[in-house]
């Protein structure tokens, strides 16, 4: 009997049990579940493709592109090349996908959220049905989001940084990078010349027949008609030119500014301050390519505004990139050794001093081998290139003060066997310090010598007989 009343009683408790799970699941099932927070909101749906027509205002910009063909075009002026990444983002990016990470709850009417002057206005059309305009307004106190609304929704929604990042642009950020100059090889350079206001004239041109080359030996292809013009003197030889030489076969600019301006005086690109001619080959060889590069002012960071003869585009160069191309030391760049007396290629060597003469005359007698007297008497070969070595100590030690002038104190008369292809010199010797004798060729006086190497190779000529 007992056994039953337990039995009964555990019966009961478990019907009780089983009843209240009952009511539990039966009113959970009645209750409506809590609303969750979506992780991010769509804030206008719209087909991408249907887009064909942009207006843009922003700081920088305020303007139109049109689709036509599949292409994006100004509409203000079709020719100006607009870069189609550009507005290609601006649509795949932003239009196609305009959703928010949250909205502003009850935005308080005092706070500025940047709308009153928006950063960008952006309305995207399908032919003549405006689709959306979109205002991008200020940076959130978050990193990397801003401020948006649309037009037609009283919404203040917090977006990502590409609404600023691909639509907050400028007028040159829709221009197509443009084709520049580009030369394969700095061996295709035949010549560059750099002028312009403030800048030390710089010409130099290249010619394997160089009419200054007194060597015959090739190692002279380039040579300066300025700032040197006395000849031989204008010879370049010096690894520091090569590697300058880079800087000549191509141009690059920092940023695009303008298309087509009218007006260039306002980058004082109608008076250059400076110019920048460069003649070359092309790879296959043929001669008399060119560019000219023009410089006007100068901006607040230092850059120029710059274009390019045979462009009608303003853009910006830095200034490291400007004085890298127009400040060269001309002096630490020529061959300073007053002549190269090639022996074969002269007739003679005549040399006064003190009222001597020392008389060195080819007489040509072996063909290209070269056999010259002294005074007469027959040099041997030794002799010869002693004479070679000790001219080559003659080495410039600085630059002339202009208009200076002094006694000769020795003259090197030197006559060629190719006239039509060199010039007689006549390399004259001035006293003009205690320390350096000035120096002229044919009439010209641009360089001082120390005067030490000048006693120095006096001395060796009185030992020649």
């Amino acid at each position: 009997m007992k056994k039953n009343v337990v039995l009964i009683t555990a019966l009961a408790v478990f019907a009780v049990a089983l009843t209240v799970v009952y009511f539990l699941v039966l009113n959970k099932g009645d209750k409506e579940p809590e609303e969750e927070k979506p992780g991010y909101y769509t804030i206008r749906t719209i087909e991408a493709e249907s887009i064909d027509r942009i207006t843009l205002k922003t700081e920088g910009f305020d303007g139109g592109f049109l689709l036509r063909d599949g292409t994006w075009v100004n509409r203000e002026d079709a020719s100006v090349p607009v870069k189609q990444e550009t507005l290609n983002l601006m649509v795949s990016i932003v239009l196609a996908h305009l959703n928010a990470f949250e909205k502003v709850e009850n935005p308080p009417a005092s706070e500025d959220f940047g709308f009153q002057n928006p950063a960008a206005v952006l309305t995207a059309y399908a032919g003549d049905n405006s689709l959306v305009t979109l205002r991008v307004g200020k940076s959130t106190p978050t990193r990397d989001r801003y401020y948006a609304m649309v037009d037609g929704d009283d919404s203040i929604y917090i977006v990502s940084d590409n609404y600023y990042k691909y639509i907050v642009k400028n007028r040159a950020d829709f221009f197509e990078d443009i084709k520049l100059p580009e030369i394969a090889d700095r061996d295709l350079l035949r010549e560059i010349s750099v002028s312009g206001e403030g800048i030390k004239p710089f010409h130099v041109v290249y010619n394997a027949d160089n009419p200054f080359d007194y060597s015959e030996t090739g190692m002279y292809g380039w040579y300066f008609e300025a700032p040197f013009t006395s000849c031989v003197n204008a010879n370049i030889y010096d690894d520091a030119w090569f590697e300058k030489l880079e800087l000549f076969t191509f141009v690059s600019y920092d940023k695009l500014v303008a298309y087509r301006p009218g007006n260039y005086g306002k980058y004082g690109l109608d008076n250059p301050v400076a110019t920048i001619y460069v003649r070359y080959a092309d790879k296959y060889g043929r001669e008399d390519y060119s560019y000219k590069l023009f410089l006007g002012n100068r901006t607040e960071d230092g850059s120029y505004y710059a274009r390019l003869e045979s462009l009608e585009w303003v853009f910006l160069i830095g200034a490291d990139k400007v004085a890298s191309r127009t400040e060269t030391d001309a002096f630490a760049l020529c061959y300073k050794t007053v002549f190269f007396p090639k022996d074969s290629a002269l007739d003679g060597i005549k040399i006064t001093a003190g009222g001597k003469t020392w008389d060195f005359v080819n007489t040509h007698a072996d063909g290209d081998i070269s056999k010259y007297t002294l005074n007469g008497r027959a040099l041997s070969d030794d002799e010869l290139s002693k004479l070679g070595n000790e001219i080559l100590t003659l080495k410039y030690s600085g630059m002339a003060p202009e208009e200076a002038t002094g006694d000769a104190v020795m003259t090197i008369n030197t006559s060629v066997a190719d006239k039509e292809k060199r010039k007689d010199l006549e390399i004259v010797f001035y006293r003009y310090t205690d320390s350096v004798h000035l120096v002229s060729v044919n009439g010209i006086t641009e360089f001082t010598m120390d005067v030490r190497l000048v006693d120095a190779f006096l001395a060796y000529l009185e030992t020649m007989k």
